[in-house]
């Protein structure tokens, strides 16, 4: 005689699908373990879409771009992959992107200022291709609209930074401020777009904020009007003034991004304010001890505050052991890589 189960006693949960238990994974940064539990979910079924992009995101974090590019663009050719078709396109355009960055690292005017010195840029963006590719994904992804086009448009504005085509990538990063103002990577691109107004503007060539770019941020007109001097010296300031709100905007967000705490340290660095720069750095560093560009950045603040030798010997030793160890410096940190699972 079978016993009833008693009402009182906690049952316990029902063992939970391989797909979230992978998902999970990832989202912890096991990416190994996740790509395997992915790839024994696409053994039991090869059109299982939800596991074939999972494991084509894990072959990213790890890395292995031109092996995730591969996945996510046979992903992309399949038949019925429906609310996928918009992350499978998001994703090939991110993986473009970083592939692209990990060649010729920062391309953007903003960079000029803090090229580290132990950095060499062997690439000019004349003489490539770079970051089309992943325009052009992301422009065809838009023609279907769909639930991640801030997503989208955000990076499609960082694409289009790092082209050269700052009017694009303010247009693309308006339309996605305009479409959701809490996502962090879209307040981090506008204020990489405005240091990069401010540096454009300290070497002559000005650009000014049109009625319409001044409605879309708040500005009363008659202030810039009631200010004294010159109108490209005062549209300079307000250039680094919401380059500072923004990546503010955005570590408000996420505060553990050291992209932001370096788009930070970056925007102090030209503003004069060495000793909040220097704060911006050391939450950086507690984050990502061995990052390269914090290392480089340490050595900028170093060269700008004059620090001493007894900081530049021990810094450039470990720098140049990291160097070492780690070959894949030009994209690191340069922007976030929030694949969409």
């Amino acid at each position: 005689m079978s016993l009833a189960p008693d009402p009182h006693t906690r049952q316990l949960p029902k063992k939970a699908s391989g797909h979230f238990v992978s998902e999970l994974c990832y989202q912890r940064g096991d990416f190994a373990r996740a790509m395997t539990m992915a790839e024994r979910r696409v053994m039991d079924s090869a059109r299982d879409i939800q596991s074939l992009n999972l494991r084509a995101c894990c072959l990213a974090k790890l890395e292995r771009l031109e092996e995730a590019e591969q996945a996510f663009s046979k992903l992309s050719k399949m038949t019925g992959i429906g609310p996928y078709r918009e992350r499978v396109g998001f994703n090939l355009g991110l993986v473009r992107l970083m592939q692209d960055l990990g060649i010729s690292g920062d391309c953007t005017v903003a960079k000029t200022a803090f090229a580290p010195p132990t950095a060499s840029f062997h690439l000019h963006r004349s003489e490539t291709m770079l970051f089309a590719r992943a325009i052009q994904t992301w422009t065809k992804t838009l023609t279907r609209k769909g639930r991640y086009e801030n997503i989208v448009r955000t990076y499609l504005a960082y694409a289009y930074l790092q082209f050269g085509n700052i009017d694009h990538a303010l247009a693309q990063i308006i339309k996605a401020l305009t479409l959701s103002e809490n996502y962090y990577i879209s307040n981090f691109v506008l204020g990489r777009i405005f240091l990069d107004l401010f540096m454009l503007g300290a070497e002559d060539n000005h650009f000014y904020l049109t009625p319409q770019l001044l409605e879309f941020f708040e500005i009363d007109d008659r202030e810039i009007r009631d200010k004294k001097g010159n109108l490209s010296a005062i549209h300079h300031e307000i250039y680094l003034d919401f380059a500072l709100q923004a990546f503010m905007d955005a570590r408000a967000m996420n505060p553990y991004s050291v992209e932001i705490l370096l788009g930070l340290f970056q925007t102090y660095m030209l503003g004069g304010m060495f000793e909040e720069a220097q704060q911006a750095l050391y939450h950086a560093e507690n984050l990502a001890p061995d990052a390269l560009p914090i290392l480089d950045a340490h050595l900028r603040l170093n060269d700008l505050t004059q620090r001493g030798v007894e900081h530049l010997r021990p810094l450039v030793a470990r720098l140049h052991r990291l160097r070492r160890q780690n070959e894949r410096s030009l994209g690191q940190y340069l922007i976030p890589s929030d694949y969409l699972l």
